[in-house]
């Protein structure tokens, strides 16, 4: 279990069951971290859920550990002033991702995504996906690409080449969608093209 002060190990009632697609509530303060969904340069991402069964996926922003325990300057004064450093940072960073979720489909989950300081490190909360089976993938290229173009007409914005992955693009409601929003960047018409993504993801099917 995780709340705002820390991280800690819990004996879960057998009465809780997990509910994919309701989001927790603003109320909601103890998460439940089930499984470890993966990590990147910028954080970890848990699925998780609320007392009430209420799931999301919910990212840590950590810090960079080895800055803030430098051998030639580990004062405490140091190492809190680096802290305050980083943490500041890594706001930014989840403010900016969760600002991409509502832009990027319409406010649709104005009323979910949000961020929020869980075991001392911001955290962004947000809808969990179920993946994208391996024999139905070349049948949703169309739609990772509609969603490409819109990415790129609303906001100039594309992921990266290595970051457009299966493994970002998941399943809700009979919908795709494409998350990890926080490996988006500036358009460059220098760069691959939606289309020349698209046959790169072909490539990773299997």
């Amino acid at each position: 279990m995780v709340n705002q002060s820390g991280l800690f190990w819990t004996n879960l009632s057998s009465t809780v069951k997990f509910d994919y697609y309701s989001f927790p509530g603003a109320a909601s303060n103890l998460f439940y971290l089930w499984k470890d969904l993966g990590r990147g340069s910028k954080g970890r991402v848990f699925l998780a859920c609320n007392s009430k069964g209420k799931a999301c996926a919910a990212k840590f922003f950590l810090l960079d550990q080895s800055l803030l325990h430098r051998k030639e300057d580990s004062s405490a004064e140091a190492r809190t002033t680096e802290r305050e450093r980083q943490m500041k940072l890594r706001k930014e960073a989840a403010d900016l991702e969760c600002s991409r979720w509502i832009e990027a489909y319409d406010g649709e989950f104005s009323k979910q995504v949000r961020v929020v300081k869980r075991c001392n490190l911001w955290c962004l909360l947000m809808p969990y996906f179920d993946s994208v089976r391996k024999d139905e993938r070349v049948s949703f290229l169309p739609s990772v690409k509609t969603i490409l173009s819109s990415f790129k007409t609303k906001s100039s914005l594309r992921y990266s080449d290595d970051d457009l992955r299966w493994r970002h693009i998941g399943m809700r409601d009979g919908r795709v969608f494409l998350f990890d929003l926080g490996s988006l960047e500036a358009d460059d018409d220098k760069k691959p093209d939606i289309d020349e993504q698209i046959e790169q993801l072909k490539t990773k099917i299997n």
